[in-house]
């Protein structure tokens, strides 16, 4: 949803989305649509990414999906999402691959792999290994009577010297259990935005914010204009999501650190 740019604040949300910034614990909002708009987008939201007499996620427009990814207009990498329907849960794969060059060389690599499980919209398990240029983590989840056990592994935090000292360490593993009804940040889950936390999928820790309704938009697409509502993240995910009156996610984009902008963008877009 940290990239120089930020890779880690979006790539958690994205992988983000997986790219995010400090914040403070987030209050749960009831209602994300303003009341003013009572269309066929806030139907779909309201009622959520499940239909209640089923309780089965609604299904992605396909099987695959893929978004590319841009820094400043310049396209550097994608992210992509497969879905699999077998024995009533849902598989969801994530594939993040951004690359950074200047003056031809490589400046920054981001990967990043999911894999997601989940079964009448509760999340079942979670596996995930991230490379942000050089540091790796992993998060391993699963359910257990306690709600969701996750593990993860960081880099250690060790200073250059103490990494000359010691030569090169471990890294720091750690433990919790969070609430069964928590969900990842891997970012095409509707469900999101009337959340006030999420389980961060590059860190295995929980990420806190809020999220505004903005307005609107029509997105085009090669397949014909889109109609979506525009979400703004703040908090630990710092960014603008749009998704579809299916509850569908379009596009996204956020500022980094730096002052770029990165824009993840549906390989049939036509434009922002």
């Amino acid at each position: 949803m940290k990239f120089s740019f930020a890779a880690s604040t979006f790539f958690q949300l994205i992988a983000i989305g997986c790219l995010l910034a400090s914040g403070g614990p987030a209050n749960a909002q009831t209602d994300p649509l303003p009341s003013r708009d009572s269309g066929p987008a806030k139907q779909a939201i309201m009622k959520g990414t499940t239909d209640q007499a089923s309780s089965r996620l609604v299904p992605p427009p396909e099987s695959n999906v893929t978004f590319l990814v841009y820094r400043n207009g310049e396209n550097v990498g994608r992210h992509t999402l497969a879905f699999e329907e077998k024995g009533g849960s849902r598989i969801v794969t994530v594939n993040v691959d951004i690359t950074v060059q200047k003056l031809g060389v490589i400046a920054f690599r981001y990967t990043h792999r999911g894999n997601e499980v989940s079964k009448e919209g509760q999340l079942v398990s979670l596996h995930t290994s991230t490379d942000d240029n050089g540091r790796l983590y992993t998060v391993e989840c699963h359910r257990s009577a306690r709600g969701l056990e996750v593990e993860r592994t960081a880099p250690p935090s060790m200073s250059p010297a103490e990494v000359m000292d010691s030569g090169l360490p471990k890294p720091e593993a750690s433990h919790e259990a969070l609430a069964a009804n928590t969900l990842p940040t891997t970012l095409w889950n509707v469900e999101a935005v009337r959340r006030s936390e999420l389980l961060n999928t590059q860190y295995g820790t929980l990420s806190r914010f809020k999220v505004k309704s903005l307005r609107r938009e029509t997105v085009s697409l090669k397949s014909g204009n889109r109609e979506t509502t525009r979400y703004h993240f703040t908090g630990d995910l710092q960014m603008d999501q749009w998704f579809d009156d299916d509850g569908r996610w379009v596009k996204a984009t956020f500022r980094a650190p730096d002052g770029s902008t990165v824009d993840y963008i549906l390989a049939e877009s036509q434009q922002l």
